[in-house]
């Protein structure tokens, strides 16, 4: 009897998968830092640390000005 192959995804325009490095970073990211990066009090201050060290990495990354990285809280 023939091996199923895994289906192919084809519609990358709507959305991407992925990769399971990125959904593990993002998991612990939001395990530790998980407040509003807009509120005032230390976990916010806290979340919007980690929001523009993130933001500027992509940045440097991209090779990019930093108005390029996303929208300024």
């Amino acid at each position: 009897m023939p091996t199923r192959l895994p289906p192919i995804y084809l519609d990358h325009n709507s959305t991407t998968p992925p990769l399971h490095e990125v959904l593990a970073a993002m998991a612990e990211c939001q395990q530790m830092v998980y407040a509003n990066p807009e509120s005032q009090h230390q976990s916010g201050r806290r979340a919007r640390q980690v929001l523009e060290e993130a933001r500027e990495g992509i940045t440097h990354l991209l090779g990019a000005e930093r108005e390029a990285a996303g929208p300024t809280g």
